[in-house]
């Protein structure tokens, strides 16, 4: 996954298994990370978690 998020220039990748990788932050599946920066996504965005799902690309 890391070489796809490096690829695509994207900082934020997930995989199947519940991994998420926040690049920009860690190079490995930190759920506390993940969680704290969705978090972030909603509150600066005001968007609820499924209108952020929206404008993601699933691979």
């Amino acid at each position: 996954m890391l070489e796809e998020l490096d690829r695509r220039d994207w900082f934020l990748g997930a995989e199947n298994s519940g991994h998420v990788v926040c690049r920009h932050l860690t190079s490995t599946g930190d759920g506390i990370v993940a969680g704290l920066q969705v978090l972030k996504a909603m509150v600066e965005s005001g968007d609820t978690l499924a209108q952020l799902r929206q404008g993601m690309t699933k691979l």
